[in-house]
């Protein structure tokens, strides 16, 4: 899926997300530290800064009927959430690398649903 393919609100829509810059490494942790205390504030500042991630996974996808970009940006939001909400440093595993494999499943599961 291209941007050319979105509608003018759409490509407003993931350009806005597309400007807003990575968060260091360092302050990355100490947000989803932060979320884990419940803090709404972080949680949002995470979800800002990497909803970007969203948009690299759906690029990949090719254009359907099937399956409209609103569907596909919903699914790849709720995978980002579950992301955040339950990252764990112990694991060893950087946030976005975690994040993005959330993402793929969560879109996954809503492609295979619409077949």
């Amino acid at each position: 899926m291209n941007i050319q393919d979105l509608n003018q609100k759409e490509q407003e829509y993931v350009i806005k997300y597309l400007k807003i810059p990575d968060l260091l490494p360092v302050e990355e942790n100490k947000l989803l530290l932060e979320v884990k205390r419940n803090n709404i504030d972080a949680k949002k500042k995470v979800l800002e800064a990497n909803i970007k991630l969203i948009w690299n996974v759906i690029e990949e996808i090719e254009v359907s009927d099937k399956y409209r970009f609103d569907m596909l940006w919903e699914a790849g939001n709720n995978g980002l959430f579950h992301a955040i909400t339950n990252y764990s440093q112990e694991n060893n595993l950087p946030f976005k690398r975690f994040a993005l494999q959330m993402i793929k499943e969560y879109i996954s599961k809503k492609i295979t649903a619409l077949r």
